[in-house]
């Protein structure tokens, strides 16, 4: 452009270091620039901007240079007259002829072989601010001509859509600030807001490039429409792109906090349930009462402000406590990707308080929109309860078991978010895992999206299971405390202070990975012959075992398991042997491994730098060892480990039985179910016979592989043994737990710290109540049948650790 070429010409060369380092910080994408890269002499471009802006202009310029492709010669509406180098037009023929003349013209350079720049739109005034249509005109004579002459030269249409603020949240029309409807709004925004936000976010735009449109094609395959018909359609199409651009990276156009609780008061349903609460005998006072709380605590307020915030203190964090992350960009395409489909429903581990925190930050750094995710109630305190609402949470009760008012609220919520096409992200697990593994799911909030889904409430949306991993998780102290029993400390702004020492320590690395995405609609059709609970059930193990196979090992996991093996003491050369082998064996059994994990010739250093990393717990005197009272803080990364290696781990241990292998495999798989929920997505004979080669090689290891999960075993062992104490005495599931876990080990049990877990006393009741071993219920009293089967079980889980110990010691003098 003459414009942009006389400036550059007029800076010298320090203006135009200062020119190209602005050019260097636009983020374009690879893919993105692969859509340009594709020339051919036969083809005009014309690439599409939703406003005329000279910012906008500038920026489309240094992204096609960095395509190797020169700016176009036609530039449309009539700010070509003043920038652009078409030879035709001049401004004096703009100012008598006008704007209409201009567009009429210029088409004729595009039809002769030029590319073009056109945008849709002219930006509104201080004045009048709306936006008015432009290029009408051009692209009409540009279809009539292709209609009439034939040519065989084709015309291709290409969406360019420049953001300049990345962090922006898109409000309707309507709900507009004063400001926002003077200087724009983030996707059609004039220039005066442009150069406020370039300057503001120091010159960071981000350009995306959407799906063409084959004008040429578009023609023959309608060319019974007129020539208006059809320029009007290719204008749809470039709108409708660019829009499609824009919600996948700022997400849909949303109603302000009030705009939403002031939706959900009209609500049909809502007030339906409502009146059948009053019909009921409920005082109309006190379901106003519930009503207004309801619809007040639950929705989201994302925040322009706060989300920038937000970016700006976690990249000082993560780059505080943590030496790096390793990302999945592959995953995160695919994400993206899914999202054109539509919404996403995306469901990741949960590890730490901070996870949601970690996936938003990378999800920005994609360019995608921030989802809206559900957070428990007790994180809405203030001040943190408005920040976490400002960066999308939503917040729901824990449990609102019989409260019908407040469910139909939650749920016409949520199916506000899907229609509009707003990601809605939630963990499954319900809580953060105390025991390193992926905790048994909760189908609650699944079972209302899905109840949406089978009734045509929502689109279905695509889910997203999300794997997120630490090196080192900021909670593992808290975690053994409240698995060993002593109670949560409840989640307040003091809390957050007393623990801001975490920024002061190194965590190792983190790390993100993005499973297959899949429709929420196809698996639950999947298993049509299943009752909806079940087939829920269904959805949820698929999503928990897509979590575990994109979990990635990391060294302190190795390390963890390595440790906690058989013996109880290693030298420095035995204990890095044993390392080596597990590693072996998770590549070996097709788990994803970390960067650390990937060479073999480093693995040492990162060896002892686990070994360092985990000091406190150990005692490296003399021989190496672990102090028993930290043993629960190591088991959390071992079982870390073992839940993705688990079934082939199992395979080779069954085997172990001789004969009696394939009836011990099923019979531990389905005690197990409860612990590692991944397996339930699999029948027990899955793994069985599936690693034959594996089996054979890691023969003389079959002990390590017991030990995998002997402490959880040894835990059943332990609260069975306590349950038929009770015999005919009332059990209270919860104050049962709280004794067992005080107490010390019985004789007869194998003691291991870890063993005494309420993970594992929680999963063993859980697990005997789904078998119907033990009432489903908070209280009950063992029966002499429930006693006899008990005793039962006591006595298979005595000779599983036997034979483990035996295997010990027939593989230790081997």
């Amino acid at each position: 452009m003459k414009f942009f070429s006389g400036i550059s010409s007029s800076l010298g060369l320090v203006g135009n270091r200062f020119l190209k380092l602005f050019s260097d910080r636009i983020e374009f994408s690879d893919e993105d620039l692969n859509k340009l890269s594709e020339t051919d002499e036969n083809i005009s471009y014309i690439y599409v901007l939703r406003a005329e802006n000279a910012l906008d202009y500038f920026v489309l310029k240094c992204v096609l240079e960095k395509a190797g492709i020169d700016f176009p010669s036609v530039v449309v509406p009539q700010i070509s007259s003043v920038l652009g180098s078409n030879k035709t037009l001049t401004l004096i023929q703009k100012l008598i002829f006008g704007a209409d003349f201009t567009e009429t013209v210029v088409f004729k350079d595009v039809i002769s072989g030029h590319n073009a720049v056109v945008a849709l739109f002219s930006p509104g005034t201080i004045f009048h601010p709306k936006d008015t249509p432009a290029a009408n005109k051009f692209l009409y004579n540009l279809v009539c001509t292709l209609k009439t002459e034939k040519t065989d030269r084709r015309f291709i249409a290409v969406p360019v859509v420049p953001i300049w603020q990345r962090h922006s949240v898109r409000q309707q029309s309507s709900h507009q600030s004063v400001v926002e409807k003077i200087l724009g709004t983030p996707e059609h925004y004039g220039i005066i807001k442009t150069t406020l936000m370039s300057l503001f976010s120091g010159f960071r735009p981000v350009v995306k490039i959407g799906k063409p449109v084959h004008i040429s094609d578009y023609l023959s395959t309608h060319s019974h429409l007129t020539c208006r018909a059809v320029s009007k359609n290719i204008r749809f199409l470039m709108e409708k792109h660019i829009e499609s651009e824009f919600r996948l990276f700022l997400g849909p156009l949303m109603e302000s906090f009030e705009g939403i609780k002031r939706t959900l008061s009209h609500n049909k349903n809502i007030i339906n349930e409502f009146l059948d609460a009053v019909d009921n005998g409920e005082k109309s006072q006190d379901v106003i009462k519930e009503l207004n709380k309801s619809i007040n605590e639950i929705p989201s307020s994302p925040s322009t402000a706060i989300l920038t915030f937000h970016k700006h203190i976690l990249s000082f964090t993560w780059n505080l406590i943590y030496k790096g992350f390793e990302i999945d960009d592959e995953g995160f395409s695919r994400m993206r990707q899914a999202a054109e489909k539509g919404p996403l429903l995306i469901i990741p581990s949960h590890r730490s308080h901070i996870d949601y925190l970690v996936l938003s930050w990378f999800m920005d750094k994609y360019h995608m929109p921030i989802p809206h995710i559900a957070a428990g109630k007790n994180l809405s305190f203030w001040p943190m309860g408005t920040l976490f609402r400002g960066g999308g949470a939503f917040f729901i009760r824990r449990t609102f078991k019989g409260n019908k008012l407040y469910k139909t609220v939650l749920t016409e919520y949520l199916a506000m978010l899907f229609n509009k096409g707003i990601n809605v992200e939630f963990f499954i697990e319900g809580t953060r895992s105390r025991s390193g593994k992926i905790v048994y799911p909760k189908t609650g909030m699944l079972s209302i999206i899905s109840g949406l889904v089978q009734s045509g409430a929502i689109p279905s949306p695509m889910i997203v299971p999300v794997s997120i991993g630490y090196e080192k998780v900021l909670e593992d102290n808290s975690y053994n405390d409240e698995d060993s029993g002593k109670p949560k400390q409840k989640e307040n702004f003091s809390l957050i202070l007393k623990n801001f020492s975490v920024l002061l320590n190194k965590y190792g690395r983190a790390n993100i990975r993005i499973g297959e995405p899949f429709s929420l609609a196809d698996e639950l059709n999947s298993s049509s012959q299943l009752e909806f609970e079940d087939r829920v059930n269904q959805v949820a193990f698929r999503t928990a075992s897509e979590i575990v196979q994109n979990t990635l090992v990391t060294s302190s996991m190795v390390f963890a398991a390595a440790i906690l093996g058989p013996e109880t003491q290693f030298t420095e050369n035995q204990l890095f042997k044993r390392y080596v082998l597990l590693r072996d064996f998770a590549v070996e059994s097709g788990a994803k491994i970390s960067k650390t994990l990937q060479n073999k010739d480093t693995l040492y250093k990162y060896f002892l730098r686990s070994l360092k990393g985990f000091s406190r717990y150990i005692n490296t005197d003399n021989l190496i060892m672990v102090n028993p009272h930290h043993r629960k803080n190591l088991v959390y990364y071992k079982n870390g480990y073992i839940q993705v290696v688990i079934k082939p781990a199992l395979a080779i241990f069954s085997r172990s039985f001789g004969v009696g292998a394939s009836i011990m495999h099923e019979y531990i798989w389905n005690q197990l179910v409860r612990e590692f929920a991944n397996l339930n997505f699999h029948n027990s004979d899955f793994s069985q016979d599936k690693y034959p080669d594996l089996s054979e090689k890691y023969k003389s290891y079959e002990a390590i592989f017991g030990w995998f999960f002997i402490h959880i075993i040894s835990g059943q062992l332990y609260l069975l043994e306590k349950l038929v104490e009770t015999r005919g005495n009332e059990v209270v599931i919860k104050e049962f737990i709280s004794e067992i876990l005080k107490s010390q080990p019985m004789k007869n049990s194998l003691y291991l710290p870890e063993s005494s877990s309420m993970t594992t006393f929680r999963d063993t009741i859980s697990l005997f109540q789904s078998q119907g071993i033990l009432p489903e219920e908070a209280k009950f009293s063992c029966t002499d049948e429930c006693i006899s089967k008990l005793n039962m079980e006591i006595k298979a889980r005595q000779e599983i650790i036997q034979h483990i110990q035996q295997l010990q010691i027939l593989q230790s003098n081997d």
